[in-house]
């Protein structure tokens, strides 16, 4: 614990952390919630972060739902990827250059048909790079302020349109 410690020790001097979780570790959310303690025993909780939850490929669809599910609640705008399989890397990508325009997160959300005024928000608050058009609604890939990303809770996408 203490080399982990010493690791994260570096964040200190970062303008900007990349928090990587391993989606197929059973403790994740226990190592997560490391982090978090150690982070804030810091005083470097608040520093900017895209969080991205990795090895989505190892798996199993509702596995997959659950996990993201579970995480992106606990740290909304975070982006689930598979490394291997090269699977959300330009949404991790976009995150980074959004989250380097200073105290914004990365949002990938469903808004239902009838319900653009979420959008619009979106749009007013933060920002939104792409839209496309599916069956239940309208996803839109976008960014927003951290301290309003929790407006956005009920229309996250989890992968499944």
């Amino acid at each position: 614990m203490a080399a982990f410690r010493a690791t994260l020790e570096e964040v200190t001097e970062a303008d900007l952390v990349i928090q990587l979780l391993d989606l197929s570790s059973p403790a994740v959310e226990e190592q997560a919630a490391t982090v978090e303690r150690i982070l804030a025993d810091l005083d470097a909780a608040e520093k900017p972060r895209v969080v991205a939850l990795n090895k989505l490929d190892l798996l199993g669809p509702a596995s997959r739902r659950r996990a993201v599910t579970a995480l992106t609640e606990r740290y909304p705008g975070a982006i689930p990827i598979s490394a291997v399989h090269r699977t959300g890397l330009d949404a991790l990508l976009t995150a980074l250059d959004h989250a380097s325009r200073g105290d914004s997160v990365p949002i990938e959300i469903l808004v239902p048909y009838g319900r653009e005024g979420v959008l619009a928000e979106l749009r007013k608050i933060g920002g939104v790079e792409r839209t496309e058009y599916v069956e239940r609604g309208t996803l839109a890939w976008g960014w927003a302020p951290r301290s309003a990303a929790g407006r956005f809770r009920d229309f996250l996408f989890s992968g499944k349109a």
